[in-house]
C-alpha cells in the first residue's frame, strides 16, 4: 500500500469521550494514534473526524490542543482534522445550546488562531466558524429550540438510566442548562 488515511472519530477527550463514544477507551485511542504515527511509513496519514454536537461543544479546546501536540511532535505526518456538525438527531446538535455556550467556540477558535498556520489550517478554522455561525443561527427559532432541549433533557435522562452514567458529572458545566431544561 503507497497512501494510507486512518480516519478515526473522537469528539472530546476523557471521561467526555468515552461518554459521547459510549465502549471507547479513549487512553487506547491515544495510545493507538501515536502508535500508528510512530511506527507506519510517513505515507500514512491520520485524519481526526470530530463530529461537533452538543455535547461536544464545551471539550473542543483540549482534543484540539492534544490534536496540536501530535503535529508538534510529528511534523513529518499529515495530520488532519474535519469537523462536520451533527444535524440528526437535532436533539443533539450544537442549535439546542444557549447562547452562553458560544463562547467555548469563540475560546477554541481564538486558541486555535493564537497557535498559528502549522498547527491549524484557514479551512479547519473557517468550517468551525461556520459551525458557530449556525449554532447562533438557532435562538432565531425558540419555539422549535425549546422542544429539541426537552428532547435533549429526556434523551440524556433515559441514556443515563440504562448505562449507569451521570451526564451531570461528566459535564458539569451543562448543569444550569440541564436545570433549564428539565420539566416542571
Amino acid at each position: 500500500v503507497k497512501d494510507f488515511t486512518l480516519y478515526t472519530s473522537i469528539d472530546a477527550t476523557g471521561d467526555r469521550a468515552e461518554y459521547i463514544r459510549y465502549g471507547m477507551n479513549e487512553h487506547a485511542f491515544w495510545q493507538n494514534t501515536d502508535r500508528m504515527l510512530r511506527e507506519t511509513p510517513s505515507s500514512m496519514a491520520l485524519s481526526y473526524m470530530i463530529t461537533v454536537n452538543a455535547l461536544s461543544v464545551s471539550g473542543l479546546g483540549p482534543l484540539l490542543r492534544r490534536i496540536a501536540d501530535q503535529r508538534r511532535r510529528y511534523p513529518q505526518r499529515f495530520i488532519g482534522i474535519d469537523t462536520p456538525y451533527l444535524r440528526r438527531p437535532a436533539f443533539l446538535s450544537v442549535q439546542i445550546l444557549p447562547p452562553e455556550f458560544d463562547q467555548y467556540l469563540a475560546d477554541t477558535l481564538i486558541e486555535m488562531r493564537t497557535a498559528g498556520p502549522t498547527q491549524f489550517s484557514e479551512h479547519e478554522l473557517v468550517k468551525l466558524e461556520r459551525i458557530r455561525h449556525w449554532m447562533r443561527d438557532a435562538h432565531q427559532h425558540p419555539g422549535y429550540q425549546k422542544r429539541l432541549q426537552r428532547e435533549f433533557w429526556m434523551f440524556t435522562q433515559e441514556l443515563d438510566r440504562r448505562r449507569g452514567t451521570s451526564v451531570q458529572s461528566v459535564f458539569p458545566e451543562y448543569q444550569t442548562f440541564l436545570e433549564y431544561i428539565a420539566p416542571r
